[in-house]
């Protein structure tokens, strides 16, 4: 019992740092872009170390893009869009209505942009910001506010490329892996489960039959409410991550795992009731637990990197499907346990067909 909840209280850290580690990362980054840019600019030039600072703040934030390409481009682009912007506010400084206009101006473009994806929020207001900054400080000679700019953008570029990447589309490899690992856990409660036994082997038994029942219980809870997390996690990567750009790989790998939940579910949920049954015999029994291994084999060494999930020991589970399908025991639906019986069997079907269905849609 303590043994679960201590592996439930991991799980509960990895939960939590998988679903934050990207954000932590990107915070510890940021931070170190902007106390460079001061430093390295404030050597260089007052004013360019002042909006150097500011520029390196908002373009670490501006790593939209599905790819490498498609973020460079995003924060090269923001660059050129702020390095105009700031032109423009020197440029019109002493007509305070022309300046006006060009705020209002830019006002419209922010927001209007908005309507063509995610890409086209963040970068729009950052311009926009940098123009009412240079608005409001002292009039800075104009070669200077440009060289903190490209400064700064380099600083970023740097860091956003060469410390540490970051591509949000991982998080889903994560919890991919983190429901594997998750079900691996649940089936190990299942296979412990004690053998069918004489009335006289029963009660000479250390651990009560019922310990093992209450454990595998706390493990089910645990994996509903993990999938549970995990389901919610991955629908908000994935509207984000579509929001800015289409990506077929991260779709397919959403519905995986999406339909891998659903049937680990139902696998779990004909275990727990086969495990409670004191109609199994010991053949059925036996059965069941060969498959049982042969799954765990599968969830334990399998990887997930890069939207591929690599497969092992496959088909040793498809063998041990196979023979177990067969139906070496009478299956009577009228009765309870045959009803387990065949949920589990159904349970196991539909998980073959979700891994085979991954292995021809892998290259897709």
């Amino acid at each position: 019992m303590i043994n679960v909840l201590s592996q439930h209280g991991k799980l509960a850290i990895r939960f939590w740092y998988s679903q934050r580690q990207n954000a932590f990362i990107q915070s510890i980054k940021t931070l170190v872009i902007i106390v460079c840019a001061w430093f390295l600019l404030g050597e260089y030039n007052q004013n360019a170390q002042l909006i150097g600072t500011f520029v390196a703040g908002f373009l670490s934030l501006v790593r939209f893009g599905r790819g490498r390409k498609q973020q460079f481009l995003t924060i090269f682009f923001t660059a050129i869009a702020m390095i105009a912007s700031s032109g423009l506010a020197l440029q019109f400084y002493q007509i305070p209505w022309l300046s006006n206009g060009v705020f209002v101006v830019l006002v419209f473009i922010a927001f209007y942009l908005r309507r063509f994806g995610g890409r086209f929020f963040m970068p729009p207001l950052f311009v926009l910001m940098l123009y009412i900054v240079v608005l409001l400080l002292p009039r800075p000679p104009i070669l200077n506010l440009w060289e903190g700019i490209l400064m700064a953008t380099g600083i970023v570029l740097f860091f956003t490329f060469l410390i540490i990447p970051i591509d949000d589309r991982r998080q889903l490899n994560t919890n991919t892996q983190l429901l594997f690992k998750l079900s691996s856990e649940t089936l190990h409660s299942f296979l412990v489960m004690p053998r069918k036994e004489t009335i006289q082997e029963e009660k000479q038994r250390l651990i009560p039959k019922k310990t093992f029942i209450s454990t595998f219980e706390i493990q089910h809870k645990s994996f509903i409410r993990g999938a549970l997390q995990l389901r919610k996690d991955n629908t908000r990567l994935v509207n984000e991550c579509l929001f800015l750009d289409n990506d077929p790989a991260l779709e397919r790998l959403y519905d995986f795992h999406y339909r891998m939940t659903k049937t680990f579910g139902m696998l779990f949920e004909s275990c727990q009731q086969l495990i409670a049954s004191e109609e199994l015999n010991l053949q059925t029994q036996e059965d069941i637990l060969r498959v049982a291994n042969a799954l765990f084999l599968v969830l334990t060494l399998s990887k997930i990197n890069h939207m591929q999930v690599t497969l092992v020991h496959m088909q040793q589970f498809k063998r041990e499907y196979a023979y177990f399908s067969q139906y070496p025991f009478e299956i009577d639906l009228t009765h309870p346990v045959s009803i387990h019986i065949f949920n589990f069997s159904l349970s196991i079907k539909r998980l073959i067909e979700n891994f085979d269905l991954w292995e021809e849609n892998i290259d897709a």
